[in-house]
Parts: structure tokens; C-alpha cells; sequence
């Protein structure tokens, strides 16, 4: 249902939907099945001449408060917050925030900060599957321009890895984001920039260790589907890895890497997009038992994907 009120020449807007029948196919936390019930309650108001105020709230899941101003006849978010979780999960974003005296501290909003702040606590984050929403706002400029964020997440998955209890405290750097992860699985600092590389983006890594667990579970073990029902498609790791050429320039760094049980030492790599292949300038894994080096280009011929690595092993 919606209600619309005009006063003073002033709109105001509150729409209110359970969201049966509408099912989406977008990572977790927003995978949802069409006969899921997920209520959504949206709000518009205008607060002056050219500006307004949106407010959304999706089920528990997540509050939003957005900010926006007219600009050159479009109206652009100017700032706001999303707190994940409800008001009430703000403070679990401290679990890995603690002072000296061992309390935790509350999470910081800077509502007078441009940018949109990201807070709170999630039960379950993808980081598979956002590549045609973030490939199409990063042609220009973002479309959500996030300034920063302060997370909890009990389990991040995609591209069947899994990390659990990760928290994550995130600033602007440039057009990209810099950020400090912090878990018993990773611990260091990783940056993205949309347009770090040519005309592509960048992502660079400095871990101190990193703890590779793979997830055991089906990719959409997260939904429960009954007989007769669709689900909704889920790039898979294959689908995302047959165009080499659209993935990132990278630099990664990591000074402890463990692989399950194996203990591999340190481990840089350097590439970035060559036309449709991606190149593999710099592979180096060294510990005290020796050490491997190589280079290579990961080549996109039609359907189907080719590797060429050179490899010098040294004991």
C-alpha cells in the first residue's frame, strides 16, 4: 500500500510491501525466493527547495538514511547511513574495537560527512555475484557513493572460500575504498580503486596471514527451496572466471598464507588485464624450505580459457 500527502506544496511518500511474489537473485544477504515474505517500508519527504530525505527499512535486515539534493535537474544522494541489523546491532561492530580497559566502543556515524556510511552486524555476506552492478556504476561515477563503513559479518563467503567472524573497518581513498580486515583468518589492509589500472580497477592486498578455509557448502545451500519452485541464478566461479580479461588489476601480498593444513609462507602475486587475457607479471611463495617463482597469461580464446605459467622452483 502507499500514502501520499501534499502540504504546503510539499510531497511526502511511505510505501509498504511484504515483497511476496517478487524473488531476487542478488548475493547474500539479498537473495530472496518469490514466495518469501520480506517486509520493506520506504519513505520520501521533501526537507527544502531541492533536497529531501529517503528512508528505507528492509525486515531486520537493514535501516537506511539517505540525503539527497537537486543537480543540474537530477536528484544525487549528497549522504546518509545504512545500519545493518537494526539500531540495536550498531554496538556489535565493536567486537573487534575493544579500549584498553577491555570494554567495547560504540560505532562511529559521522552523519556530517558526504558519502554513504555503512554500520552494523550481518549474518552472511557473498562477495560473488555484484560484478554487473559494480562494473556498470564504476564506467562513471558510483551511483551509491560509499564513504566508509564499520561491519561485522559472522560469515563471508563467494568463490567457495568462507571467513568467519570478519570485521571490517572501511575509509574513502580516492574514487575507491580502503579497508582493515580483522578476523582469526586474516588480518591486514586491502584497497580498491574503480580505476586503478588503465581504464579498469585495482585491488591490492598487505595481509599479515591469511587462513584459506574452503566452503564445503552448495553455492545456493542458503536457500530453501521447495518441489516446483525456481530459484534465482547465482553466478557461479566458472561463469565469473571464463573472461580473464575482465577481472581487476592485482597486487597481493601475504606475509603467513595457510591452505588448510599446509603451511605455504609468503606469497606475492602481481597481474593485471592484457586485452582479453589477464597477466600474471609476478608469482613468488617462499618459506624455509625454498622457494617458487614464475610469471604467465591466464588467455581467453572463444568459450573456453588457456594458461601459460613459467615456473622456477629453488630448494
Amino acid at each position: 500500500d502507499a500514502d501520499i500527502v501534499v502540504e504546503n506544496k510539499s510531497a511526502q511518500l511511505v510505501i509498504n510491501s511484504n515483497l511476496q511474489g517478487l524473488s531476487s537473485s542478488l548475493p547474500q544477504p539479498f537473495t530472496k525466493l518469490a514466495n518469501e515474505l520480506m517486509p520493506l517500508r520506504v519513505g520520501k519527504r521533501d526537507t527544502a527547495k531541492g533536497q529531501d530525505l529517503i528512508t528505507a527499512r528492509l525486515g531486520g535486515l537493514l535501516d537506511a538514511r539517505l540525503e539527497r539534493r537537486d543537480k543540474n535537474g537530477a536528484m544525487i544522494i549528497r549522504r546518509g547511513t545504512v545500519n545493518f541489523g537494526g539500531p540495536d546491532k550498531l554496538a556489535d561492530t565493536a567486537k573487534a574495537q575493544k579500549s584498553p580497559s577491555g570494554t567495547k566502543l560504540p560505532a562511529k556515524q559521522p552523519r556530517n560527512r558526504n558519502g554513504i556510511w555503512l554500520a552494523g552486524s550481518l549474518p552472511e555476506l557473498s562477495i560473488q555475484g555484484w560484478d554487473g552492478l559494480i562494473g556498470g556504476a564504476t564506467k562513471s561515477r558510483m551511483a551509491f557513493p560509499i564513504a566508509g563503513a564499520n561491519l561485522h559479518i559472522e560469515k563471508l563467503t563467494g568463490y567457495g572460500q568462507i571467513v568467519h567472524s570478519l570485521q571490517i573497518d572501511a575509509t574513502k581513498r580516492g574514487d575507491g575504498l580502503a579497508a582493515r580486515l580483522a578476523s582469526n583468518a586474516l588480518n591486514g589492509e586491502v584497497i580498491w580503486l574503480p580505476h586503478g589500472y588503465e581504464k579498469g580497477g585495482k585491488f591490492s592486498a598487505h595481509l599479515r596471514n591469511l587462513y584459506w578455509v574452503k566452503d564445503e557448502q552448495p553455492e545456493q545451500s542458503s536457500l530453501s527451496v521447495k518441489p516446483g519452485e525456481s530459484v534465482p541464478a547465482v553466478e557461479s566461479a566458472k561463469t565469473a572466471m571464463q573472461r580473464p580479461g575482465k577481472l581487476p588489476a592485482l597486487e597481493i601480498v601475504i606475509e603467513n598464507l595457510q591452505v588448510k593444513d599446509k603451511q605455504f609462507g609468503r606469497f606475492e602475486l602481481v597481474g593485471h588485464p592484457d586485452g582479453n587475457d589477464w597477466r600474471l607479471r609476478r608469482l613468488n611463495i617462499s618459506n624455509p624450505d625454498g622457494s617458487l617463482a614464475g610469471d604467465g597469461v591466464w588467455h581467453s580464446a572463444q568459450e573456453n580459457t588457456q594458461t601459460q605459467v613459467n615456473l622456477q622452483l629453488k630448494l
